[in-house]
């Protein structure tokens, strides 16, 4: 979609602002003391707190959180968490599983949403994570990279920031 409103696994290469996401951790609560230490002892986290912990959030240049519904929001709330789950094989590729069990997917000409009956990950479901200088690109089962399509020109900085 033109609007921005849609993350598509449709780039040929990994390049540019529109192929940047950021997968994000929350932080661990209590983790630094005084002094930036580790504290004697730590806060007593429960078991959901624990599995809350260990899911992931993705995040566009635009700031907005991609939701299992394919839309973005500007907060970062439990239904924008997925649990990371790293696949066996070569390449090693990951699957995103949201809260319900479902997997993030590629559908279509590649828009990014959840595949309501996806039990198990298949290759739509199964993206690799490549490095690029400076950036990481998330790369879909089709060869394409994930990226945020804009309906705004883009412009370049001419001045340095003050």
């Amino acid at each position: 979609m033109p609007d921005g409103s849609e993350l598509r696994a449709d780039m040929p290469y990994p390049w540019g602002p529109e192929t940047l996401l950021w997968i994000e951790q929350l932080p661990m609560p209590g983790t630094t003391g005084p002094g930036g230490r580790a504290p004697a002892t730590g806060p007593s986290v429960g078991r959901n707190a624990v599995a809350r912990l260990g899911r992931v959030a993705l995040r566009c240049q635009n700031g907005q959180y991609l939701h299992p519904d394919g839309s973005f929001t500007d907060t970062l709330d439990d239904l924008a968490l997925f649990a990371l789950e790293l696949r066996p094989g070569n390449p090693r590729s990951f699957a995103f599983r949201d809260g319900t069990g479902a997997y993030l997917t590629t559908t279509g000409p590649g828009t990014a949403k959840i595949k309501v009956n996806s039990t198990a990950p298949g290759k739509e479901e199964l993206f690799l994570i490549e490095r690029a200088v400076l950036q990481v690109g998330v790369l879909a089962h089709n060869g394409k990279y994930a990226s945020v399509k804009q309906g705004e020109p883009k412009t370049a900085r001419t001045k340095p920031r003050q």
